[in-house]
């Protein structure tokens, strides 16, 4: 499983904002790439500008379809302004859970994420 952490800070007052379309993004991600197993989006709790984007994808390539889709370059567009730096991203493989598990969790994440 190719995985990757994104941390993101952003300028003070885009907080709801900044939560909106990355909800869109990660509901796009979860219904519409089948190469998308997890995309988790979680806040500071220290800090509400500090974001953080936990992503998980079957292989490097579903990661790179993603950066290619167009909820992604709607988020992209959308909050780039907002950013104090670029995001932080470190890449991953995932060790555990193993792929079956991934898999079988986004069935269920699925069902519950309204498009």
């Amino acid at each position: 499983m190719y995985t990757l952490v994104a941390t993101i800070k952003l300028h003070p007052g885009h907080r709801d904002e900044f939560i909106k379309a990355s909800r869109g993004d990660a509901t796009g991600s979860i219904h519409h790439e089948p190469g998308c197993v997890r995309f988790d989006l979680l806040e500071n709790p220290t800090d509400t500008n500090m974001f953080y984007l936990i992503e998980a994808y079957e292989n490097e390539a579903a990661f790179d379809a993603h950066l290619n889709t167009p909820h992604f370059f709607r988020w992209r567009d959308t909050v780039t302004p907002w950013f104090v730096e670029p995001p932080q991203v470190v890449f991953m493989n995932s060790l555990f859970p193993t792929d079956p598990v991934w898999r079988h969790e986004k069935k269920a994440l699925v069902k519950h994420i309204p498009i």
